[in-house]
């Protein structure tokens, strides 16, 4: 008996090789820094 119907399971999308996720978090984490101490930025 065949399968009508195929399941890839969950999208795990990346930028780049980087889990997408990942990149997000560390987006929202330097925000949450830059919040609290403004002088981690650097500046060229």
């Amino acid at each position: 008996m065949s399968e009508k119907h195929a399941n890839l399971g969950p999208i795990d999308p990346h930028l780049d090789g980087f889990p997408a996720y990942g990149v997000i978090q560390e987006f929202k984490r330097a925000i949450r820094e830059t919040k609290k101490d403004s002088s981690v930025v650097r500046r060229k």
